[in-house]
């Protein structure tokens, strides 16, 4: 019986060293995923970084972006501007046309052709 128990023994030691080099090949196996985890995690945190440099520019180039209806306020002001240009223009060309006539310098027909070809024609 002694001879089978130290026969089971020896089994037992066996299996022993077996699980021994199991828990060996673990323990690699978890450095392994380990340094993973950590080159993973060290890579999500610098792409979440990048993101938020995304996200703040983005935000940026909306706060300075021009709406249209900013745009359109602002061409229809220097539309209106434009147009009192010229009128006030206009009417320093009427007064000339009106000394040039005057003056004997163009003929009255002359003076309406002109008048006929303004921005703000004469009717």
């Amino acid at each position: 019986m002694n001879k089978q128990f130290k026969r089971i023994d020896k089994r037992f030691e066996q299996v022993d060293k077996r699980f021994e080099q199991v828990d060996k090949r673990f323990e690699q196996v978890d450095k392994q995923f380990e340094q993973v985890f950590t080159v993973m995690h060290e890579y999500a945190m610098s792409v979440d970084v990048r993101f938020d440099k995304v996200h703040e520019e983005l935000n940026r180039m909306k706060n300075d972006m021009v709406t249209k209806e900013y745009l359109d306020n602002k061409l229809a002001d220097l539309r209106g501007d434009m147009v009192v240009l010229t009128r006030k223009e206009n009417e320093k060309f009427n007064a000339l046309v009106e000394i040039l006539t005057m003056r004997k310098a163009i003929t009255a027909e002359d003076a309406d052709k002109v008048l006929k070809m303004q921005p703000f024609a004469r009717t």
